[in-house]
Formats: structure tokens, C-alpha cells, sequence
């Protein structure tokens, strides 16, 4: 198990920063067989109703983690449990909460929030966002969230 600082940053304008448990992406790969004509992850939620379909290029950044707590406490329902993503460099909702699967294909398919009118990339926009940690807005400049 790891641990990773990462900031988790909602299309709906508030970002929050936890020290994630868990299992980061790049030691998960190393333990699978990938396809090689795998170009994209489809991230599938409890129920199936839920999934988000993620660039493998997305998935190299290197705070992109399986997590399973917060904190040194495992991770609450409520914010995903007992499995969830967490993808800081893009939109939290292309971080897949109660995580069942996880596939890889090779294009890029719609999702539950996709298909809702949110952006395929789930890149995070430049502009301002409320800092749950110091309840201040904040400018941010757009992909990861790292200045504060």
C-alpha cells in the first residue's frame, strides 16, 4: 500500500486535498496483462450503472491511484468505498467511485456523465475553485491541481 498527496477536483467548482491510500496505477499495471492495442480504460461503479472511459495517457500521470482509504482510515461508502479511483489530473468525475471494473479497450466511449453533456477528456479547466481544506476560492490553472 501507498500513500499520495493529491487534490480531487469537482467540474462543479471545489477541490479538496486527503492523503490517499492505496494502490497507485503504475504498480497495479505491472501485476496485470494489458492488451496491447488497449488505448483507453473503462471504469465501471457498483450496480454498472455508473462508468467513465479514461486515455491510458491520462492514467500515466503519477498521482493516478486505486484507493482504499484516507488517511490511514479506510475509505468511507459515502466517498466511494470500499474501492474507488482517484484521477488528480483530471475531473472527479473521471475518478470512478465503488470501483467493480475495470477494462481496456482501444477508443474512447461516453460514460454516465458523458452522456449527461460532460466532457469525454474530463480535463480540468483553468478558472477558480473553492478549497474545501481552507475554504477560500482559489485560482487554478487548469490540469492538476498542485499549487496549493
Amino acid at each position: 500500500t501507498s500513500r499520495l498527496s493529491s487534490r480531487l477536483t469537482s467540474v462543479s467548482g471545489w477541490s479538496v486535498r486527503a492523503d490517499w491510500d492505496g494502490i497507485r496505477w503504475k504498480d497495479f499495471l505491472k501485476e496485470i496483462v494489458v492488451d496491447p492495442g488497449a488505448t483507453h480504460v473503462i471504469f465501471t461503479g457498483y450496480g454498472e450503472i455508473y462508468t467513465t472511459t479514461v486515455s491510458l495517457l491520462d492514467l500515466q500521470a503519477p498521482r493516478v491511484m486505486l484507493v482504499t482509504g484516507v488517511a490511514g482510515d479506510p475509505l468511507e461508502a459515502e466517498y466511494g468505498g470500499p474501492l474507488r479511483m482517484v484521477i488528480p489530473n483530471l475531473y472527479g468525475y473521471k475518478s470512478c467511485k465503488w470501483l467493480t471494473q475495470i477494462e481496456f479497450i482501444n477508443r474512447m466511449e461516453g460514460g454516465y456523465w458523458e452522456d449527461r453533456g460532460y466532457s469525454r477528456s474530463g480535463i480540468i479547466e483553468p478558472g477558480t475553485t473553492f478549497d474545501v481544506n481552507s475554504k477560500t476560492h482559489k485560482e487554478i490553472k487548469g490540469g492538476e491541481v498542485v499549487d496549493f
